[in-house]
């Protein structure tokens, strides 16, 4: 697990944490203002010692896609700073091409197993196609319940508390207990 701080300037981040951070990949610092002047500083005292850089003037001098960079070894001391040239991703911000999602599943290994379509009967096959239901004139009517019979909730009226409007939601029509589990 990791953690990642990003920030303009080193002295954003506090220096308790700072002071336990491993790995460091510094891009360029402009000193543009004494404030920056100040940072630029205090990022090249937080770097391990070195011979081969001045720090605090090739940070100033570091071009697009490059960095500083140190991390921790295997025993869990820094190692030396080196100077190092980032390669750019080989993305896109788009979606990839048909072409290119062929090609790829093509490449898989799983390919073999996976990439032949099978059509299989399904259900939608095997029933008959629904009828259409009818379409009431009337955007209140149901059309699966007779028009001649109202509602309970219109029997009822705007007064009646919802126990009166609804049927119990364990008993049927005529008052029996419906069987819900399934055997």
């Amino acid at each position: 697990m990791g953690v990642f701080f990003i920030t303009q300037l080193p002295d954003d981040v506090p220096d308790e944490i700072l002071a336990q951070l491993g790995n460091r990949i510094q891009h360029a610092l402009r000193a543009f203002t004494p404030r920056d002047a100040k940072a630029l500083k205090a990022a090249v005292t937080t770097y391990p010692k070195t011979k081969d850089y001045d720090l605090e003037e090739d940070l100033t001098q570091l071009g697009t896609g490059e960095a500083m960079v140190t991390i921790l070894s295997e025993r869990g001391a820094p190692t030396p700073v080196v100077w190092t040239r980032m390669a750019p991703p080989r993305s896109l911000m788009a979606a990839i091409g048909p072409e290119a999602v062929t090609s790829a599943g093509q490449a898989d290994p799983l390919w073999v197993r996976y990439g032949t379509e099978i059509e299989r009967e399904s259900a939608r096959e095997k029933w008959p196609p629904a009828s259409p239901r009818p379409q009431s004139p009337h955007p209140r009517l149901n059309p699966r319940r007779s028009p001649l019979r109202p509602r309970r909730s219109d029997v009822a009226g705007p007064g009646a508390t919802a126990a009166t409007r609804t049927r119990s939601s364990t008993t049927s029509r005529r008052g029996k207990a419906r069987p819900w589990s399934r055997r």
